[in-house]
């Protein structure tokens, strides 16, 4: 008899043990992925970027099913986010009333100041204060871009005379440059032929644009890390420049531009094409202020001078 009772009071033991573990294996199946327990509900409404000039994106948050007491979220963004985006509210409060209602999250690009290219990053979403143990340590994260407004420029080390053909000669001559900033993409010629690239009719409005190379509300850097300039909703430069275009360790300071001080295509090179022409209008890169784009006034054709290049977004 006194066996009977041990061996029963063992089985029980065992039968308790197994059940626990049991409700362990579920509750840790219920948190999982995919397993059918509850869950945070992330949904990216409309784009999956954000950019330097502060375009916003939307996440509409949830619960997957009704908890049993208040769940708070916390909203976050990863290591690379904090410095590309800003996002709120930081902390989302669902209830057995409103846990079916979707939470509007706010993220926004914005201008860390430096030229670093496009950024891909992560906003999180963790479940770190609630009653219901169900829903304790939930997470869900969606991923984004920060599209960068940064660009190079720099002027060529080298030049060609002002006969030169057509701007995609001239573009031509800024990726072939050997002082092109190491790693960048395309560039263009800042320079302007009447026709094919035109960066205002009116003066200093921006009006009329035909293949302009500078992008709207743009930021331009030197190789060497120097903050140039930024462009208005105009793509035009808002001056005065923060610095010279030209880099010390550059060519000639005084580029073919073929620009008025008000970005017009000046009357000496209008509609000529870069072909034929007795003389050119250049700039002065050591200049902070609208006249860099034609100070150096026009000069004969055969003059051999560099160009200022954009890189292309």
């Amino acid at each position: 008899m006194r066996f009977l009772i041990k061996a029963a009071s063992f089985i029980g033991l065992f039968t308790s043990v197994l059940f626990m573990l049991q409700c362990e294996r579920i509750d840790i199946l219920k948190k999982a992925s995919g397993s059918g327990g509850p869950s945070l509900d992330v949904v990216l409404t409309g784009d999956n970027y954000t950019d330097e000039n502060g375009k916003s994106v939307t996440v509409e948050v949830k619960l997957s099913q009704e908890p049993q007491a208040d769940v708070t979220v916390v909203v976050s963004l990863n290591s690379i986010g904090v410095t590309e985006a800003t996002i709120s509210p930081v902390t989302l409060l669902f209830t057995s009333a409103t846990w079916d209602t979707a939470s509007i999250v706010t993220v926004a690009g914005i201008d860390d100041g430096t030229y670093d290219g496009n950024k891909s990053y992560k906003a999180e979403f963790l479940s770190a204060s609630t009653g219901d143990s169900d829903f304790d340590g939930l997470s869900n994260s969606v991923s984004l871009n920060n599209y960068s407004n940064d660009h190079y420029i720099f002027v060529t080390a080298t030049g060609l005379t002002a006969n030169f053909g057509d701007v995609s000669a001239a573009d031509s001559h800024c990726n072939s440059a050997a002082n092109k900033p190491a790693g960048s993409s395309e560039f263009l010629a800042l320079i302007a032929d009447g026709t094919s690239r035109i960066a205002s009719v009116t003066a200093s409005i921006g009006d009329g644009q035909v293949g302009w190379v500078l992008e709207p509300n743009a930021r331009y850097y030197r190789e060497d890390g120097a903050f140039v300039g930024k462009t208005g909703t105009n793509s035009l430069f808002e001056f005065p420049l923060t610095s010279e275009v030209k880099n010390t360790a550059e060519g000639t300071a005084y580029p073919w531009t073929g620009l008025t001080s008000g970005w017009q295509t000046s009357d000496t090179d209008n509609n000529t094409g870069w072909t034929g022409l007795g003389s050119a209008i250049r700039g002065n890169t050591s200049l902070t202020g609208a006249t860099m784009l034609d100070e150096n006034g026009s000069n004969v054709y055969s003059s051999t001078s560099a160009f200022i290049c954009v890189e292309k977004p």
